[in-house]
């Protein structure tokens, strides 16, 4: 009783407990942070889900397509060396492993990516994504990386030139993208020869530049008169142009990878070591005699790779359109695309 009637006696006491408390529920930041609450809660679900799932889906199927790649392939490669898988079992998963890369990704992944490049109004790129679709379908297993080659040869040196361009805008529209590819090209060209040019870009130029006209001279005459061969002397020669052109181009990745985000150049930096394996096999298969149970393996492992790196590329196609999507968008509204 004494405490209780001492403390009675202190001015203001408990006033600290009793003031602040009405203060502190109307302060200006709790009343923000509940409106931002409300309003989280009060958005539309049936706009943002459909948005969100859209977007997920377009920017995640080719990872979906490498994996169903990588295991058909490793499927194909491995049962027929099993004792008591069925022949007929091992038949069936090596045939829906080739198709699925000789038709699957060609017209899905391919085509889909090359109509992304089109409404990005990037006519090169389309191209590039194209030629599969249309040529694949012509091609044995053994010879998937020749028609690769001819769009990997586009794609090396429009990456390198929009390196010096920097990124085509869908807003400008194709006339003005397909003469800024073609001015860069040519001022590529020029940077060549020019003595002012340090060693380093000298270097990424040839190692590029150099490598898709390698492509070119190797795989349009294999596809032209000998799409079919694997060791013949005229496939020797092209089939070795091509593949050199292809490591040449493997290098220009690795080691100077364009882009104009830096996602983009991790992408095409792991595109060039995926493709650099397939690409030496295929070189060696070219001059070794190898037993049909060898060259089967060299085809699903150079396929499946080769397969993922073409895959991963055409991924950047999505990735530009995204970007210069929300690039355009008020900041409030990629709220609904963080998480993706």
């Amino acid at each position: 009783m004494t405490t209780l009637a001492a403390t009675a006696n202190i001015p203001n006491f408990g006033a600290f407990d009793r003031a602040p408390v009405p203060a502190l529920n109307d302060a200006g930041f709790n009343r923000k942070f509940r409106e931002d609450i409300e309003a989280e809660n009060h958005q539309p679900e049936a706009k943002q889900k459909p948005d969100d799932l859209y977007l997920y889906v377009r920017k995640n199927y080719h990872h979906w397509f490498n994996w169903a790649t990588i295991g058909l392939h490793t499927l194909g490669a491995t049962l027929p060396f099993i004792s008591f898988v069925p022949k007929t079992l091992s038949d069936d998963v090596k045939k829906a492993a080739v198709n699925f890369s000789k038709y699957g990704v060609p017209f899905v992944v391919k085509l889909i990516t090359g109509l992304e490049a089109l409404d990005g109004k990037r006519t090169f790129e389309a191209i590039a994504r194209f030629v599969p679709t249309a040529l694949m379908p012509t091609v044995p297993f053994h010879n998937f990386q020749v028609p690769y080659g001819l769009s990997s040869g586009i794609n090396i040196t429009l990456d390198q030139v929009m390196k010096k361009t920097g990124d085509l805008k869908k807003e400008d529209g194709f006339a003005v993208n397909n003469k800024k590819v073609i001015d860069g090209f040519k001022d590529l060209v020029s940077d060549l020869f020019k003595p002012q040019v340090d060693f380093k870009e000298r270097t990424r130029i040839f190692l590029s530049l150099g490598g898709s006209a390698l492509m070119f001279l190797g795989a349009i005459p294999m596809m032209l008169f000998a799409r079919n061969d694997l060791n013949s002397t005229f496939s020797k020669i092209f089939g070795s142009l091509r593949a050199l052109g292809g490591f040449k181009g493997d290098l220009s990745l690795i080691f100077f990878p364009p882009g104009e985000t830096e996602k983009i150049k991790k992408t095409l930096q792991k595109v060039g070591q995926f493709f650099l394996v397939p690409t030496v096999m295929d070189l060696m298969q070219r001059f070794m005699n190898l037993s049909e149970d060898a060259n089967e393996i060299f085809n699903h492992a150079k396929t499946a790779l080769n397969t993922v790196a073409e895959v991963m590329w055409s991924s950047i196609s999505t990735e530009r359109n995204v970007n210069q999507k929300q690039d355009q968008e008020p900041q409030g509204s990629l709220h609904g695309h963080q998480s993706v």
